[in-house]
């Protein structure tokens, strides 16, 4: 940041009025310094990285579906981000606090998180934890 000073001079109509207030009248007919900063328009540009992404939802009511976005980072393309979340209205009765989930996992192992969700809930519907859909 530059800062620059000029010299402003005072109006003639203010230096009339000064000398009729001699509580007013300048020792001089100069005002001062004005200060000036120059600041550039916006701040600085941090680059903060790109990445790839896949979006897509699955309807589950009339007006409700889960929406997934999968993100993987460029170049660093070890690792993937999830976001899972739900919109439109909740079942009559449901009781839950939290429809989002957000997080990560090596991008070898997505496709075993798949199977893993895929697997869990058909344990739950053999051992009666989940009712048949």
């Amino acid at each position: 940041m530059r800062t620059t000073f000029s010299r402003r001079r005072v109006p003639s109509r203010a230096r009339r009025t000064a000398e009729r207030t001699p509580e007013l009248r300048p020792s001089r007919p100069w005002c001062g310094y004005v200060v000036r900063e120059e600041r550039p328009a916006f701040a600085t540009y941090d680059a903060e990285g790109s990445e790839r992404r896949a979006l897509g939802s699955i309807e589950v009511a009339a007006g409700a579906r889960w929406m997934a976005t999968l993100t993987v980072p460029i170049p660093d393309d070890g690792v993937a981000f999830l976001h899972l979340e739900r919109s439109g209205a909740a079942p009559l009765g449901y009781r839950g606090g939290e429809e989002r989930a957000d997080f990560s996992a090596p991008v070898a192992e997505v496709e075993a998180l798949v199977a893993l969700l895929a697997g869990i809930v058909a344990q739950a519907r053999r051992d009666g934890v989940l009712s048949a859909p």
